[in-house]
């Protein structure tokens, strides 16, 4: 080993006898870093030293104020738009169809005894706050120390609450209190059912998803719908149910026995109603022109009235005379 002074001068010796290799070997780095600066003029690079002959840049990570402007408002929409997509999502899931409009309707079929119906569904709510009540008893009872005989009451009479509360929702939601038919395609059905709170709650459902009774026997048809409560099922739907035919009011027996068979035919009874329309103005128009005489007919009864006030003018005259 030498001294630092014999060091430096055989490096000195070393570049002076050999300056075309050191330009050879900053060639590449100085066009890579003309390539950078082209580039990317305003953004930061790093240098990582691989080695004493190759370099290579490399971008920072940008930071989030780095970010443009329009970037930053697309994100925060994007970010306003999920709740209303996960609501829209749960609204779907819970009503399998849309909404078709509120316009015009035909009812086919309204459900018997649906006000009491509707009181028992908003009676359950008070029956399931009764039912949290008792939930406070249980605990406070093993708190206390009581025995199972009062705590097995104490939980089947929740129990009961809770299952009473569910089979009364279960089955306010499928009882239809009234059917009807969207004007004017005729192609939707809208079940009117009852939601969790004891209001009307409409599905609209295409007549394509019904389940009708087409293929089945007459008599079995009628034993179906004899029962109290007789089901039609709603593919991807649920399952709707009816009153007694017998007891039920059924305001179009045509239509609404036609859909239960599968015979029906929205463009038939479109076609159908328009007649009747048409046959029902030309009556209107009829007694109008019945009831109301023309100015013509008027006009005569008019000049006969003056003829015959003239002639009993006349022979008063001629008795003045």
């Amino acid at each position: 080993m030498g001294t630092a002074p014999q060091l430096c001068r055989q490096v000195l010796s070393c570049l002076t006898r050999q300056p075309q290799l050191l330009a050879l070997q900053q060639l590449p780095f100085l066009q890579q870093q003309t390539l950078a600066e082209d580039h990317f003029p305003q953004q930061p690079t790093a240098v990582c030293n691989s080695s004493s002959s190759t370099r290579s840049y490399a971008r920072l990570p940008e930071s989030p104020g780095s970010q443009p402007a329009y970037a930053r408002v697309r994100h925060a929409q994007q970010q306003q738009q999920q709740p209303t997509q996960q609501a829209a999502a749960a609204a779907a899931a819970d009503r399998p169809y849309p909404k078709i409009s509120d316009g015009p309707v035909q009812k086919i079929y309204r459900g018997k005894w649906i006000i009491p119906v509707r009181f028992l569904v908003r009676g359950k709510i008070f029956q399931l706050l009764g039912g949290g009540g008792i939930a406070f008893v249980i605990g406070s009872a093993t708190m206390s120390g009581a025995g199972w005989g009062d705590m097995l009451a104490l939980t089947g009479l929740a129990g009961g609450m809770v299952a009473g509360s569910y089979c009364l929702w279960y089955y306010s939601r499928r009882y239809v209190g009234e059917m009807s038919l969207l004007l004017p395609e005729r192609r939707h059905v809208r079940f009117s059912v009852l939601d969790f709170w004891g209001n009307r709650e409409d599905n609209d459902v295409p007549l394509e998803a019904i389940q009708t009774f087409a293929g089945v026997r007459p008599k079995e048809v009628s034993r179906i719908t004899s029962q109290l409560l007789f089901p039609l099922t709603v593919t991807g739907d649920r399952q709707y149910y009816f009153n007694n035919i017998h007891e039920s009011h059924i305001l179009e027996p045509e239509i609404f026995f036609s859909i239960l068979r599968g015979e029906f035919d929205p463009s038939a009874e479109q076609q159908q109603s328009s007649t009747q329309q048409q046959q029902q103005q030309q009556q209107q128009k009829q007694q109008q022109e019945q009831q109301e005489p023309s100015q013509e007919q008027q006009q005569l009864q008019q000049a006969r009235e003056q003829q015959q006030q003239q002639q009993q003018a006349q022979p008063t005259r001629q008795d003045d005379h």
